[in-house]
């Protein structure tokens, strides 16, 4: 995990090359968990003999924060939260037991008194192959000075 400062150090690490998390395995378990909590009944989402079930897109969307979160972390921030996903794109089936892993460069910060808000592009890897992509916005909120 690398740890900064400022989220402009960050940008500064990932204009050279994105930063890579470590690899999570999308469990057939997982995805069957996913779908009964929000309903969703499509029959790609359920493993057969025949092909193995496509991982929902937003249980993929919803996996990202916590794969950002092994990768970084910044100092004097007392809280951050996810204020919006940009340019969702996805290029190609996650299957069932498919691992993957985050590609993240950092392209901007834009800072005020209390805060700052960072964007970042994301890619969903499966090996080599990017299947996945997302621009997100973070915001980033500075601890309270004690005093």
């Amino acid at each position: 995990m690398i740890e900064v400062q400022s989220p402009q150090e960050l940008i500064a690490l990932t204009k050279e090359s994105p930063l890579a998390s470590g690899e999570l395995e999308v469990s057939q378990t997982m995805i069957n968990a996913f779908v009964a909590l929000c309903g969703d009944k499509q029959s790609i989402h359920q493993a057969n003999h025949s092909s193995p079930a496509v991982v929902p897109g937003n249980l993929l969307i919803a996996l990202i924060p916590g794969l950002l979160q092994s990768l970084f972390t910044i100092r004097q921030t007392s809280h951050c939260y996810t204020a919006k996903y940009n340019k969702i794109r996805f290029l190609e089936p996650i299957y069932a037991n498919d691992s993957i892993r985050l590609a993240v460069s950092f392209k901007s910060a834009r800072e005020t008194t209390s805060k700052t808000v960072v964007t970042q592009a994301v890619q969903v890897l499966r090996d080599t192959a990017v299947v996945a992509e997302a621009e997100i916005v973070d915001v980033y909120f500075f601890e309270k000075e004690k005093g």
